[in-house]
């Protein structure tokens, strides 16, 4: 063999060993954890990526799937490791399933690393059915297995029960001894005032909230009917607060004389206006129904008045 041989014969094994080089410089291997699951069983997705320390690296773009077959349920954080000086080793997982039966192949993922590309083998997933034995008879859903009840169970209640009566506890001694301090110390009960005075304070209170000047006539007639209706119901023991305005007149007008008759009328058919028609009376008109439910207290007490001195005379 002469030297020209030997010479072709080295440079060939340095290109050779060269190309080894370059080809080990970066290395990716994608696997399955397992290539057969059952439907909608999980399994894990893994690349190997193994390449220089400091060589830029471009991922394949994966989202919500791996095919139209595999969906993706779980994207990993990227482990890296150091082989040694030089080289360093990245896995990135993904876990995966799929709910249709078949064989789905996974095809090629694609790398950039530096100026190159490099890609990963194909793989198949196996996704297998659950076997259903179709001669034997179908068996009943079976129930809700219960768990025997345990102290940390029943813990939580017991000790809510016991805050709740003891909250009782307390309200109700709190209660005992304030009733208690009461009936110690008895409030004098305030003697009812007779029908017309009574009447003719609250005629005075309330001409002293200037309601209608303040234009709230509506209110103004509710509680100057609701005065009246009172005395009438104390005065005559009609149920006038549970009557209308006309069932009032009708039962009143025998035990009244015609002027205080008059002036009642006047009045309730006025705030029925208002009430329930919503008709605004004149400053005129409003001054004239206080002063006619007035009126109407005064000349009736008048009556009442006349009616005992007569029996006082009687008696004597």
């Amino acid at each position: 063999m002469n030297k020209w041989h030997y010479i072709l014969t080295f440079f060939l094994l340095l290109i050779g060993s060269t190309n080894v080089l370059f080809a080990q410089n970066s290395e990716v291997k994608a696997s399955l954890d397992t290539n057969k699951i059952q439907i909608g069983e999980q399994t894990t997705f893994e690349f190997l990526i193994t390449t220089q320390k400091n060589s830029s690296l471009q991922w394949p773009h994966i989202q919500d799937t791996l095919t139209e077959k595999i969906e993706v349920v779980q994207v990993h954080k990227p482990d890296t490791n150091k082989i040694n000086d030089e080289y360093r080793e990245i896995r990135k997982a993904y876990t995966v399933t799929s709910f249709d039966s078949g064989y789905h192949a996974i095809p090629p993922f694609t790398f950039s690393i530096e100026e190159d590309s490099t890609k990963t083998e194909a793989l198949m997933l196996q996704v297998q059915t659950m076997e259903v034995d179709t001669t034997k008879e179908i068996k009943p859903i079976k129930g809700i297995h219960k768990e025997p009840f345990t102290f940390q169970d029943v813990l939580p209640w017991l000790l809510g029960a016991l805050a709740v009566l003891g909250l009782a506890l307390l309200i109700y001694f709190y209660l005992k001894k304030r009733k208690q301090k009461t009936s110690d110390h008895p409030i004098p009960a305030k003697p009812a005032l007779p029908p017309a005075e009574e009447a003719l304070n609250r005629l005075q209170e309330l001409e002293d909230k200037k309601l209608w000047q303040n234009d709230q006539t509506k209110k103004y007639y509710i509680e100057l009917t609701a005065i009246i209706r009172h005395y009438i119901e104390r005065r005559f023991e009609i149920d006038a607060e549970e009557l209308t305005s006309k069932e009032i007149l009708d039962q009143i007008k025998q035990s009244i004389a015609a002027d205080a008759y008059e002036n009642l009328k006047s009045l309730l058919e006025l705030a029925d206006l208002v009430k329930f028609a919503r008709v605004i009376p004149l400053p005129d008109e409003n001054a004239q129904s206080a002063k006619s439910a007035k009126q109407f207290v005064e000349i009736t007490r008048e009556k009442e008045e006349n009616e005992k001195t007569e029996e006082s005379n009687d008696v004597e």
